[in-house]
C-alpha cells in the first residue's frame, strides 16, 4: 500500500510536454517562455521558444523580420499574455520543431472574437 501511495503522489507532478509531428497542422495558444530577437543573423529572425528558453524547448516558433510589417505585430509586445493564438504546419530545422509565422492569417487575437 504504501508503495502504490508514493507512485501515485510521484505520478501527479509529471508534466508532459506536447509532442508535434512533422507537417501537422497545429493551433498553439499560449505565451512563450521566452523571446529572442537575433538581429545579427542573416533575416534577423524572433525565436518564441516553448517550455524552456533555447536549446530546451519544445517548440520555436520563427518569425522572420522581413514579415513583421505584413504581420503588423510587435513580438515582445504581442506575444505577452494569452490573448493571441498562432496556426501553421510544423516543421523541422535541425531535427528541432519549429512553426514558421509569414502571413497575418496564421494569427488570431482571441479578444477580437
Amino acid at each position: 500500500m504504501t508503495l502504490l501511495t508514493l507512485v501515485i503522489l510521484f505520478a501527479g507532478q509529471i508534466h508532459a510536454e506536447p509532442y508535434y509531428f512533422t507537417s501537422e497542422e497545429v493551433e498553439i495558444c499560449e505565451a512563450p517562455a521566452n523571446i529572442t530577437h537575433v538581429s545579427h543573423t542573416r533575416g534577423s529572425p524572433y525565436f518564441l521558444n516553448y517550455g524552456s528558453a533555447w536549446p530546451n524547448s519544445y517548440l520555436t516558433i520563427v518569425i522572420w523580420e522581413r514579415d513583421i510589417s505584413e504581420l503588423e505585430i510587435n513580438p515582445y509586445r504581442y506575444f505577452k499574455g494569452n490573448q493571441f493564438c498562432m496556426k501553421g504546419k510544423i516543421t523541422t530545422y535541425n531535427n528541432r520543431r519549429q512553426l514558421v509565422i509569414r502571413n497575418p492569417s496564421q494569427l488570431i487575437n482571441k479578444a477580437s472574437n
